[in-house]
């Protein structure tokens, strides 16, 4: 009879426990595998951070993703689009996938050196950590550290803001996002940018509205406002595309 070979740990929770005061010592709490902090930049406008580790295939898949939401966006947008964003759940943790402005996976980062990752760990073509079988859970969580602190904890302060999420509205994909589009115009308004935030509006009304209805709801918020969207207009070819483009929540590492 062919014995199942067994690995050198099974259960998630031997890695999540190692990193759970490591990461607390920078302010994050756990909730399951999602470790999360609330900032406050200096500003009004506070974030929930969390970076979230993940184990698969009896542990030997390792992955995290890195993401940041801003309940004052979540609040502003739920006065537009009440039913996609509801102010009850701005400061949920965990929180709704629509309500992440951006998020971060490995793949996203630079990949790993040779020297960073430890004898038994190598890094797939997704950015996903692979283990062998072997491999004591200990190593992993050093690489997970490392990890960490090289890539996911400086994106909070370099990629994952809101001057970021503002900056997308001029990225050369921006008009083929559609539910995402709405953060840079929602990071805009909240920067005070209200110009810029109607300009946003004109790239892509997709960012607010899937019918002429709601564009018309989306005019009047902006020009409350006090955006100029003017010379906005909606057609036919627009709530045509509303399908055919990509469903993400969040802006992700192409973007960021």
């Amino acid at each position: 009879m062919r014995m199942r070979k067994r690995g050198a740990f099974r259960n998630e929770d031997v890695v999540l426990d190692a990193l759970e005061p490591w990461l607390a010592a920078a302010g994050f709490d756990r909730s399951g595998h999602l470790f999360h902090r609330c900032r406050d930049s200096g500003t009004t406008h506070e974030r929930i951070e969390a970076v979230a580790v993940c184990l698969g295939n009896s542990c030997r898949t390792v992955w995290l993703h890195v993401s940041t939401k801003f309940p004052a966006a979540i609040e502003l947008l739920s006065e537009v689009r009440p039913f996609t964003f509801q102010r009850a759940h701005a400061r949920s943790v965990p929180g709704y996938l629509s309500d992440l402005a951006c998020q971060l996976q490995l793949r996203h980062f630079p990949r790993l050196s040779d020297e960073a990752l430890a004898p038994g760990v190598r890094q797939r073509h997704d950015g996903r950590l692979q283990r062998q079988r072997t491999s004591a859970a200990e190593v992993i969580t050093t690489v997970l550290q490392q990890l960490t602190a090289a890539c996911a904890l400086p994106a909070f302060e370099q990629r994952l803001t809101l001057e970021r999420v503002a900056q997308v509205a001029e990225h050369p994909g921006y008009g083929d996002l559609y539910h995402a589009a709405c953060w840079p115009i929602a990071a805009r308004l909240l920067l005070g940018d209200v110009e810029g935030a109607g300009r946003a509006f004109a790239a892509n009304p997709l960012a607010l509205a899937r019918n002429e209805s709601e564009f018309d709801t989306a005019m009047c918020w902006l020009r409350g406002k006090g955006a100029d969207v003017d010379d906005c207009a909606w057609s036919a070819q627009s709530a045509a595309r509303v399908w055919e483009l990509p469903q993400p929540y969040w802006l992700d590492g192409e973007l960021v």
